[in-house]
């Protein structure tokens, strides 16, 4: 698309594929760079669109018998902007501008030049449908089953493939006899959170011989540990498997606490010595 510029009525400018803004800085450079003096009788500068590049029509009879006469169109280039009837443009053949709402005639020319396309596709012959699902045996109840092979004793359900049994919570699977027994909970404990055994509660530690909570032994310079079902000795102190005590640490020279606080490191450029429990120089 081209517009053309005319200064003054003196000098006329053909720019193509321009801004207004860009035309505008030209004209007035055009100006400046001339050193032109605005005579009195100077028009406004005037932009008027003009469309290029034409092709002829040749004369037809429409549909409705309606006659054609020949005429030219713009060249077409799928743009709608640079048609001669399009509200703005002029036609250089017969000097009309064409008139109207851009946006109505940029939604008719749409609607008339392209078509929403339309997709058809037909299943083959070999793909069949069901109207009807079933669920899998597993995931239906006991009782709607027709799994005649598991034995499901009493205080235990079906498992979900159908294929055994689990005993309900509180109560404990017996191998020997394939029943499901009450879990003995005995005092200072209580349920486990699979329900098919008991945890002793903080402070007290299984027997497993006797199947008995004990409380937890905390010697001097100890304390209860984060689990509950056994101590810990303060730092400084070393727990004594064969006496069950905690004793204090012996500090060498040249030595400090390790970060556990239940032995100690050599300071920097000495060893440890395990024969004698001392610090040597490293040599």
């Amino acid at each position: 698309m081209c517009r053309t510029l005319y200064v003054a009525n003196t000098r006329e400018y053909k720019l193509c594929n321009m801004s207004k803004f860009f035309i505008a800085t030209f004209a007035v450079a055009t100006i400046l760079a001339g050193n032109m003096v605005l005579p009195n009788n100077l028009q406004p500068i005037e932009f008027v669109q003009k469309v290029e590049a034409a092709v002829r029509v040749k004369g037809y009879y429409r549909k409705n018998g309606t006659y054609v006469a020949p005429h030219y169109r713009s060249s077409p280039d799928s743009s709608p902007y640079n048609n001669y009837n399009y509200p703005g443009n002029t036609n250089p053949y017969t000097g009309k501008t064409a008139t109207g709402n851009p946006d109505t005639y940029l939604k008719n020319y749409i609607k008339s030049t392209y078509t929403i396309p339309s997709y058809n596709y037909t299943l083959p012959s070999s793909r069949t449908t069901t109207s009807s699902y079933s669920l899998p045996s597993y995931l239906l109840s006991p009782s709607s089953t027709n799994n005649t092979n598991v034995s499901v004793p009493a205080n235990a359900r079906l498992n979900i493939f159908g294929d055994g049994y689990i005993c309900n919570h509180g109560y404990k699977k017996n191998y020997s006899n394939g029943k499901c027994e009450k879990v003995f909970v005995p005092l200072n404990a209580r349920l486990s959170v699979f329900g098919d055994d008991y945890i002793c509660n903080s402070g007290y530690k299984k027997n497993y011989s006797t199947s008995v909570c004990e409380k937890v032994y905390i010697p001097a310079n100890a304390h209860l540990s984060v689990f509950g079902d056994d101590y810990w000795c303060d730092s400084g102190f070393k727990k004594n498997y064969s006496t069950g005590k905690c004793e204090k640490i012996y500090i060498p020279p040249n030595a400090h606490f390790s970060i556990f606080g239940d032995d100690f490191f050599c300071n920097i450029g000495y060893q440890k010595n395990y024969s004698t429990n001392t610090c040597s120089p490293i040599k």
